[in-house]
């Protein structure tokens, strides 16, 4: 199925002109990614500009994030003042440390202590933070549903299918996306199972029809809202 679902992708990929992600593409819980996914083909297709790590339109506004209206969209997200503010603070270095280029930074939060379990600022993938042992060490060694994550978008876009499919696979118990032209997004995994590729597959379909990445975005969002139980609420 999943080797059916990637073809469908590419020929439509092919067919409108549009650029392929592969880490955008990938699916969670299977020990072997898809051989579409795989080999040297991909070398080339990311389009990162000639500058290291520049992103056009990744640039925060420091003031801003700094400022006190921003820092009131992270009030009472997690029902723990302490995890509250560790998201908050968790937030700001990584847009302060990520501007102006195409990294993600990850950050888990235990909104039982509130303390930081594991923060990722290393991470090479392009719009895409790379797993790490630290992860799954920080995962497997708290209670399921006691980690909150937050990590960025220098792609100023909402979440996709693949933030979705991590938190199921996860089990968070939320998580957040701080974009970096202001925008913060939470949302959680639902109850019924799918693909990130089906729902990525959505959104380009959607672009492709002529809506920005944002509403492809949200529309997809509502949808599975109403047929996986996904939650998620424009924050900023």
């Amino acid at each position: 199925m999943l080797g059916r679902q990637q073809k469908r992708l590419r020929d439509f990929c092919s067919a409108n002109r549009l650029q392929r992600m592969p880490d955008r593409e990938s699916a969670y819980g299977v020990a072997k990614q898809p051989r579409a996914l795989t080999g040297e083909k991909w070398k080339g297709e990311r389009g990162i500009p000639k500058k290291k790590n520049a992103l056009e339109g990744a640039e925060v506004d420091l003031k801003l994030i700094a400022s006190k209206e921003y820092a009131s969209s992270f009030k009472g997200l997690t029902g723990n003042d302490a995890a509250d503010k560790a998201v908050l603070q968790a937030a700001r270095m990584m847009l302060t440390h990520r501007s102006g280029t195409h990294g993600e930074d990850l950050c888990l939060v235990s909104i039982v202590d509130g303390e930081v379990k594991v923060s990722v600022t290393d991470s090479k993938g392009f719009l895409a933070v790379t797993p790490t042992s630290d992860i799954l060490d920080a995962v497997s060694s708290n209670p399921e549903g006691t980690l909150f994550s937050v990590h960025n978008h220098p792609s100023n876009i909402p979440p996709i299918g693949s933030d979705l499919a991590v938190s199921a696979s996860r089990r968070y118990t939320g998580a957040i996306v701080v974009l970096h032209d202001g925008g913060v997004y939470y949302y959680k995994h639902g109850d019924i199972a799918f693909t990130s590729t089906l729902f990525d597959m959505k959104c380009t379909e959607l672009v492709s029809a002529g809506k920005s990445q944002t509403e492809a975005a949200i529309e997809v969002l509502d949808e599975f809202k109403k047929r996986h139980g996904v939650k998620w609420k424009k924050l900023r």
